[in-house]
Order: structure tokens, then C-alpha cells, then sequence
């Protein structure tokens, strides 16, 4: 016998028949940032910004833990949604905007370009979008009309929850989550990756401007949206549309088992960003029952009573404890401190159900990526496969229950702090070409944009690279130097080693480089004069004045101006390198510059002049 639970109905909901639901979705209003059911359940969501972890120091790392695990804390009472999805990044966008960044392109750089966006396009480019859901309470005596709630009797209703949903709004904005409100476009985009669970994200989305949603726009995500399940299956199917085609996804769940984390921070880094090491993007579902500090120390109390009545026992009979009972017997004693001792809120315990959905279109693929994921925790974390695959699936959609299979994690909230789902690698700016990838914490594609700080921020363009001996600056130099050249910036490399002027000999850019040994080089080559151009008359016309009264005089001008500061660039620049060429205490002195600056205005500071004539008018 066969289950199968078909049609536009992604969640199964346990509504009656004939109740005259428009959709099968628990949820039943979003005003804002806070989503109501039908049962009045109300729940806010916020938006976690990004946190970089690489290239921080260890004392960094150990404080955001902390605060992660104090915002944890200050949420007592309460239940938590945790969803990670990821939003695509718009490829073909970046290329146009490199594209337009390119001033004077050389030859072949459409094609190149092209061949930029297809590699880029094959490589894992999501963004990942981080959103908690917290409970704020119920709607009052409006619950009990499930079903038929009012849409300005809902909005009335939340208003009057006002203070408890500011109190949310500043623990979640606080060093550690960082979260802000959800806007109406995120909320969107997490009904949609969590109804299509597994299918490939839309190329476009829909308008998202209405902060206010009710039962009868929430159709819009169910209505092309079919799960099917059997009974016992490892995986279940998700079958929707995407640019008007069917596409399917296998999907299965897997719900985090018993665990032996290390510590964090450590070599292992966060426990639930680890999955960004994926060569493939996941889903995750965590929902987190925050403990009142009593609540959690009678249960904890009375489990250490039931073993250390089992060890008494023991005792009693004269026979030694199992080893498994003695440790666990330290490890509530340990557990019983922090409780009666710990330090403010650290010591305050959760209850966690962590999911995590891998999909694949082929059984093959979802047995192997399954594997990945199992591999990359080792023994650390197990990840189990319930049969309840339907059930699971459903928690990942705001408003639906949490399935009753157990696997039920109690961890204390200091533990919850070094999962840091919003951790990501964050490196370059995604704007400029591309450089390669992340590895480590992520593996992220590596854009950035060498004149950017220039023109868009103001700042300076000097850009150190740091490494050691043979950790592959001189590449990453050549791959800048190669990019910025085929987008028509020229450049100058100066590398004593010698491997860079290979660069040269590259058909693409043979036409246009030279490469000079300095060691074999004609005297003269760095003489600071020629390194500066005279401005070419022929680029001051006086059609480009017509403004002025007098076009022509005015182009004159200009021309005359600009070799005056021509001129003044080359002297700047020789004084500069005979400064360099002396002894710091003789180059320090007053009385050095003095003379050195007198005998660089004397000299002739034309396009064919020569320190030597500067020298000369040191010795007279």
C-alpha cells in the first residue's frame, strides 16, 4: 500500500475537510515581520546579517561565540525558528556591471568575458540568507476563531503586542545575531525556497513590496507546488515549476543524532556553518526551545537523582557502577554546577530538533551528497535518516509544527553560541573579476575590483598582499595584473624573480606588453623623466571648449597647464628617487633637502632630461 499525499498541498495540514481553507499552509497572515496562524500562534522573524570568521584573531572569535551564546540566553522562554536557505547571486548582473567597468577593453574581451560568466555560473555562488523566528504569543481570544481571523482584527491584535515585539527586535540586534526586521522580499523568498523545498531557486521573483499578507495571497506559493511520500521512503519528491517547466527533486532529511563537538573556536570552526563546506548548498531547519532557568534545573535535577540513584544501587549490593553510569554520574555533577553556580545567562539550557535537507535529482547523487555531508562531521555529530521523512520536511515552513520523532538535543546555550550560522567567508567585494575561491571556513568565489576604493570609495588603492615564502603572491599579483590589463588598465610589474614576464609572451597580450631586464637593460630605462609623457597637442582641440569665450585660447591654456604640471610630476618624482638613494641620516637633514629640491628646479625638467644635469647643479 502506497501513501501518497499529492496535489498543491506541501504540508498536509490537519484542518478539517469542508473548512474552506484556500491554502494548506498552517500560516494564515504576515504583517510585517511577524506571521500569524491559525491557531493565533504569533512569530517574528529577523534577518542575520553576515559574520566574518577567517583572518580574525583568536580572541575575536572567542567573544562572538559569547555573544552569540548571551543573545541565546536573553531569549529564555522561548521558541526559535532557525532556517538557512541561500538566494542565487545574479551572475549575468555581475558580468555587466564588469563589462561596463572596463574603460578601453582589449581585443577578445567579449568572448573572455563570456567564458568568465559560464565558469563563474558553475561554481557555488549563493548567497546565504540566515533568518530566526522568534515566538511572541498568541492573538488573544482571536485564536479560538481559527480559520476565520479578520485581517484588521489580526493587525489590531499585534498591535497591542508593540513592547514584547520591540524587547525581540533589540535582543536580536545585538552583538552576536545582528539581526534586523525581515522585509517583505525576505519572507517571500523563505516561503518559497521552504514550499519548493530542494527545487532550484527561480530566476525571478515575484513583487514583494506589501508588508501585509493574507490568506488569500498565501495561495500564490502552494498553488505549483507538489510533495509526494511513501510510507518508510528515504527520500520524498518535490515537484514544481520553474520558468514554466516541471522540474522534480528528490529530498531527504536528516536530523542531527548524538554529538562530541570540540571546542569552539578551534581547528573545527562553527558546528552549524560547517555546512558551508558543501559542494553544494543545503537547507536547514532548527527549532530551539529556549529553557527558563528553573524549568530546566528540575529536569536536569531530577535525571541526576535517577542516576545517582542507579549508582547507590550499585553500591548498595556491593558491586562497582558501570563505566558509562559513573560518567555519567560526573558529567551531571558537572552539569548540576553550572546550574546552582554558572555565570549570568551562559548557564541557561536549550532544546534543539536540528534538520538538515539534502536534495539531488537522482537517487545516485542524493545517496553520495548524503555521504559528503556525513563525512564532513566524522564523528563528531551523526546524522540519522528517520522515516518520518513527510513530517520533517513540513518544519521547515514557518507556522508548521515540529515533527514528533525525537532526536531532541539538549545542549546548554554556550553551545548554541558556537553554532554562528551566519558565519560565512567574506572575502573581496563581488563586483570585480574573478580570482578564484575561498577554502577553509567556505568555499565562496573570490571577486574584487582593483579600482573601486579609487572611484566609488574615495580611499587609497594600495592594496598590500601578504604571505610567506611560496604562498602565492607573485600569482595572485599576475592574475590582478592580467585582468585589469584585458579590461584596458594598463599596468607595470616589477618583479625581481623574473616568472612575471612570461605574462608577455601570452597571445592575448603579446601585442601590447614589454618586458624589460632591468640587469641587461640600456642605461636610461628608469630614468624618472621619460617615465612621464608630455600631453599631446592634438588631445586639446577647440571644439571640446565651445563653452569658453575664446575655444581656441582656451584649449591653449589647458595644453599649457597641463605639461606645467607634467613638468612639476617629474620633478616631484626625481627628487624623490635621489632621496631614496641616500643614507637616512644624510636624507633626514634639512639642509639635504634644501639643496636637492634647488638643484631639481635648475635642472631642465622637460621629456628628455636626466638626473645627471641635477647632479651637475649639486656640484656648482
Amino acid at each position: 500500500m502506497k501513501l501518497r499525499k499529492t496535489s498543491s498541498d506541501p504540508t498536509a495540514s490537519s484542518a478539517p475537510e469542508g473548512a474552506g481553507e484556500r491554502h494548506p499552509l498552517r500560516l494564515a497572515h504576515v504583517v510585517g515581520h511577524l506571521t500569524v496562524t491559525r491557531a493565533g500562534d504569533v512569530t517574528a522573524w529577523h534577518t542575520a546579517a553576515p559574520a566574518a570568521w577567517s583572518f580574525r584573531p583568536h580572541r575575536d572569535r572567542e567573544r562572538l561565540v559569547a555573544e552569540h551564546a548571551a543573545r541565546w540566553a536573553d531569549l529564555r522562554g522561548r521558541t526559535v525558528h532557525l532556517r538557512v536557505t541561500h538566494r542565487p547571486h545574479a551572475v549575468g548582473r555581475w558580468a555587466a556591471a564588469l563589462h561596463a567597468a572596463a574603460h578601453d577593453p582589449l581585443p577578445g574581451w567579449e568572448d573572455y568575458l563570456l567564458a568568465e560568466q559560464r565558469r563563474v555560473g558553475r561554481l557555488p555562488l549563493d548567497d546565504k540568507v540566515v533568518m530566526y523566528g522568534v515566538s511572541v504569543g498568541r492573538v488573544g481570544a482571536l485564536a479560538q476563531a481559527a480559520g476565520r481571523l479578520r485581517a484588521g482584527s489580526v493587525e489590531r491584535a499585534l498591535s497591542r503586542m508593540r513592547e514584547t515585539v520591540a524587547e525581540i527586535g533589540r535582543v536580536m540586534a545585538g552583538p552576536g545575531m545582528d539581526a534586523a526586521p525581515a522585509t517583505a522580499a525576505d519572507l517571500d523568498w523563505l516561503l518559497t525556497r521552504s514550499i519548493g523545498l530542494g527545487l532550484p531557486a527561480p530566476l525571478s521573483v515575484r513583487p514583494s513590496d506589501a508588508a501585509v499578507w493574507h490568506a488569500d495571497d498565501l495561495a500564490a506559493w502552494t498553488d505549483h507546488t507538489r510533495w509526494t511520500a511513501e510510507p518508510y521512503a528515504p527520500h520524498l519528491t518535490v515537484t514544481g515549476l520553474r520558468q514554466e517547466e516541471p522540474v522534480t527533486r528528490l529530498v531527504t532529511v536528516l536530523t542531527m543524532g548524538r554529538t562530541a563537538l570540540p571546542d569552539i573556536p578551534g581547528a573545527w570552526g562553527p558546528w552549524l556553518q560547517r555546512l558551508d563546506q558543501l559542494p553544494f548548498p543545503v537547507e536547514v531547519s532548527a527549532r530551539v526551545e529556549v529553557r527558563e532557568h528553573q524549568d530546566a534545573a528540575d529536569e536536569i535535577r531530577k535525571r541526576l537523582d535517577a542516576v545517582a540513584a542507579q549508582v547507590a544501587h550499585h553500591r548498595q549490593h556491593r558491586q562497582p557502577p558501570p563505566l558509562s553510569l559513573a560518567r555519567q554520574y560526573e558529567a551531571g555533577q558537572i552539569v548540576g554546577d553550572e546550574l546552582s553556580h554558572g555565570i549570568g545567562g551562559l548557564s541557561t539550557r536549550a532544546r534543539a530538533w536540528v534538520r538538515v535537507a539534502v536534495a539531488a535529482p537522482e537517487p545516485e547523487r542524493l545517496r553520495d551528497r548524503i555521504t559528503l555531508l556525513r563525512d564532513l562531521y566524522g564523528s563528531a555529530v551523526t546524522w540519522e535518516r528517520p522515516a518520518a521523512q513527510w513530517a520533517l520536511a513540513r518544519e521547515f515552513v514557518p507556522g508548521e509544527p515540529a515533527a514528533p520523532t525525537g532526536y531532541t538535543r539538549r545542549m546548554p546555550a554556550s553551545t548554541l553560541g558556537g553554532s554562528l550560522p551566519a558565519v560565512t567567508a567574506t572575502v573581496g567585494d563581488r563586483t570585480g573579476p574573478h580570482l578564484g575561491y575561498t577554502s577553509g571556513t567556505a568555499r565562496r568565489p573570490v571577486m574584487w575590483h582593483p579600482w573601486m576604493a579609487q572611484e566609488q570609495r574615495e580611499r587609497s588603492g594600495l592594496t598590500p598582499i601578504v604571505g610567506t615564502l611560496g604562498s602565492g603572491k607573485s600569482v595572485l599579483g599576475g592574475v590582478i595584473t592580467y585582468q585589469s590589463v584585458r579590461m584596458g588598465v594598463p599596468a607595470v610589474v616589477l618583479d625581481p624573480s623574473g616568472p612575471l614576464s612570461r605574462m608577455c609572451a601570452m597571445p592575448e597580450l603579446r601585442p601590447y606588453s614589454r618586458a624589460i631586464d632591468l640587469m641587461q637593460a640600456e642605461p636610461g630605462t628608469l630614468n624618472p623623466y621619460r617615465l612621464i609623457p608630455d600631453p599631446s597637442p592634438e588631445h586639446y582641440r577647440p571644439e571640446a571648449y565651445a563653452g569658453e569665450t575664446d575655444p581656441a585660447a582656451a584649449a591653449e591654456r589647458a595644453y599649457r597647464d597641463d605639461c606645467a604640471y607634467a613638468a612639476g610630476h617629474r620633478r616631484t618624482l626625481t627628487t624623490d628617487v635621489l632621496s631614496s638613494l641616500l643614507r637616512p641620516e644624510i636624507a633626514g637633514r634639512a639642509e639635504t633637502h634644501l639643496a636637492l629640491a634647488r638643484a631639481v628646479r635648475e635642472a631642465p625638467s622637460g621629456h628628455r632630461g636626466s638626473p645627471r644635469a641635477v647632479l651637475d647643479a649639486l656640484r656648482h
